[in-house]
């Protein structure tokens, strides 16, 4: 997997992603369906450890509207979801005061997120998929950690 990376994985961030999954009462996860079918395991993986994570399609305007402790994570291969992102995304996700996490394969600063983490690949799309799905294996993992094992 390290092959598939520039760098290795800084694990502090990886924490910092738990910590931050912990705090908040539920993850919404927003991004196009592709991206998100990766995150169904994660999804229920993450339920066995009494954290709701929800998922978003940002397509046809069904909008996941979040609540005041949700987490948000912003999934993005190249950071269109930023960019090119309608008027009630903007209101209902980007001017929110929730925290935001961007989840992208392209180094992005905007200033609607709060935390972001790069997949750092460069990889054609199908290979930056495997790293996405060994992102929330590793993360799910390390929550467990910190946060469910006793």
């Amino acid at each position: 997997m390290s092959q598939l990376r520039h760098h290795l994985i800084n694990m502090d961030e990886i924490d910092k992603i738990c910590k931050q999954i912990n705090e908040h009462e539920r993850f919404i996860a927003y991004g196009s369906p592709t991206l998100l079918n990766l995150l169904f395991d994660f999804q229920l993986d993450m339920k066995i450890f009494d954290k709701t994570v929800l998922l978003s399609s940002v397509n046809n305007g069904k909008i996941l509207v979040p609540k005041n402790n949700d987490l948000i994570g912003l999934f993005t291969a190249t950071g269109r979801l930023l960019g090119c992102c309608d008027a009630k995304f903007q209101e209902v996700v980007l001017d929110t005061k929730n925290t935001k996490i961007l989840f992208s394969k392209s180094q992005i600063n905007s200033e609607y997120i709060d935390f972001s983490f790069s997949m750092d690949t460069d990889n054609d799309y199908y290979e930056m998929h495997y790293v996405f799905l060994f992102l929330f294996d590793l993360i799910k993992t390390r929550y467990y950690e910190l946060y469910i094992k006793e």
